[in-house]
Parts: structure tokens; sequence; C-alpha cells
């Protein structure tokens, strides 16, 4: 997926991106040399690896002013995906029960705060030794996936968002409410297929709603399943 056949489809490696601008085209008006920028690189030809990458103009984003390069660089991806897993579906209504698994990783911090921003009950699930960071950013609950089963224990979530993918589509429908959402956002290939073919059949049959996420670049939230159609361098635009 995503690859050539003989030579990778994309040479350069990196997808977020975050610097100051160097130097820009004629006909570019946004932007000058010393911008603050950052973008997402996926559809522009990655290198965000690399010491300067070169994209539209469209691609790029003025960091603010608030925010490191460093900090500016985790956003254009992991952001993104934490706002698109806790929008669908007309989002999650103050008070809603959440539960974020991989809550520590790249997208799980943002999808705590983003759910605590909203009004959410959150509970992250981490490992133990990032149980203090997870309540730091505002984890009600926090469960150490190493000694609970937290899809056995008899709580039940109005929405999960799964970032790990570590467990089966049919675990995690014990653990959602009767009208509850899942949310799948990564995971291996056949953890993804599994859920976009069982999401077909489970969302019909009643009102819970469970499929998979397309990262979209644009901000608006893709779904596929039943419950909808719906490193710091120098940067070029």
């Amino acid at each position: 997926m995503g690859t050539g056949l003989r030579v990778p489809r994309q040479p350069g490696l990196g997808f977020d991106a975050a610097g100051e601008v160097e130097a820009v085209g004629k006909d570019i008006t946004r932007f000058k040399r010393g911008d603050a920028v950052f973008a997402d690189l996926t559809q522009f030809g990655h290198s965000a690896f690399a010491e300067y990458a070169v994209a539209p103009e469209r691609a790029w984003a003025r960091t603010p002013s608030s925010i490191s390069y460093e900090e500016a660089a985790t956003l254009p991806q992991a952001a993104i995906l934490a706002i698109q897993g806790l929008q669908g579906r007309g989002g999650i209504p103050p008070g809603s029960r959440v539960l974020i698994n991989g809550a520590s990783g790249s997208v799980g911090p943002f999808a705590v705060q983003v759910a605590k921003a909203l009004g959410a009950h959150v509970t992250g699930v981490c490992s133990p030794n990032k149980a203090d960071m997870v309540r730091r950013l505002g984890a009600d609950e926090v469960i150490d996936y190493t000694t609970e089963d937290y899809t056995k224990g008899g709580k039940q979530y109005d929405w999960i968002l799964d970032v790990a993918g570590t467990r089966s589509i049919f675990e995690w429908r014990r653990a959602l409410n009767p009208s509850g959402v899942y949310v799948l956002l990564g995971g291996t290939t056949p953890r993804i297929f599994a859920c976009l073919f069982w999401g077909l059949l489970i969302s019909p049959e009643t009102r819970k709603k469970m499929g998979f996420l397309w990262w979209n670049s644009s901000t608006e939230t893709t779904w596929h399943s039943s419950s909808a159609s719906s490193r710091t361098g120098r940067s070029t635009p």
C-alpha cells in the first residue's frame, strides 16, 4: 500500500515538516523568507526528514508564535487524526464516556485533550510508565493494559477511539454502549480489513457504529463503514 512495484513510490522519508522558509517562488504571496511554517507532506513528495523540503504554497501553514518547530511538527497528522476521530457522527456530546486506546502514543495525547475540551469523561489506556503523563493531559481514568482487560470489565463507553489497533472488533463491541461509536485509527493491515468488513455487518444490525477512519489532510472526516459515508528543518514553499 503506497509503494511502487520496483522502486519506492515516494523516494523521500517523513510526512510532518516544520521550519523556516528559505526561499519562495515568484508567484508566492502568503509567505516570505524567514516565516515559520509547518506542513504535512504526504501528498507532496514526503522528504520531511531532509534538511530542506519543497512543496506547493497550499501545503504550508504559519506556525503559531507560541509553539516551537518541534511542537509544530507533531500537529499535521497526529492532531488532525485525533480531531477527525472524535468528530464523526455529529461529534461527542458533553458528558460522554470516551475511551482512548493508545493514549500515550502520537495521536492519543491529542485525543485525550480534545475529548476533555469537548466535555467528555475520558479514560486513557496506556502502559504503566506513561500513566502519569496521560493523567496530566486530563484523563479522568487511566487503565494499564498490561494488567487489565478493558473489554471484559463490564464498563461500556459512548465513544472508543482505538489508535493502537491491538484487539478485534468483536472484543470492542462488548465495551460499547448500545448506541456507541467505535473508531479504528491504526493497526495491522489484517485488523484494518477485518474492521472494514465486520463493521459493515455489525453496524446495520445494531445501533452501534463501528468502522475505520481514513485520515484526510483537509480536516474533513471520512468514515469507511456503514456508520457513515460520511523534524525540524528548513522548508521551502
